[in-house]
């Protein structure tokens, strides 16, 4: 008779709480819930840093058009200078 009640006890304890589950038997909103991640928010997140990363492509596509630019600018610079360096090396001093 006791070994009956004492082991009903028991069982009636272990029905109570949750049955523990195997690893890897959750399902994917068990997951969700136990890491708090929602899929929504990390769509949006995603969206908004592949927004982020075009717009940083966009800015260094700029700055090597500007970059090209100025090297363009310093070489015309160059050639301009040597030209006039040139031409005043060779004039006399009561040509200028």
């Amino acid at each position: 008779g006791e070994e009956d009640g004492g082991g009903g006890a028991s069982s009636s304890s272990s029905g109570a709480q949750r049955k523990p589950q195997k690893p890897g038997r959750r399902t994917v909103d068990e997951i969700k819930a136990a890491y708090g991640r929602d899929t929504t928010k990390v769509k949006s997140v995603m969206a908004e840093n592949m927004n982020k990363l075009a717009e940083r492509g966009e800015k260094l596509s700029q700055i090597q058009d500007k970059t090209q630019q100025l090297e363009d600018d310093a070489m015309d610079f160059m050639t301009m200078a040597k030209k006039l360096a040139e031409r005043e090396k060779n004039k006399k001093w009561y040509e200028f």
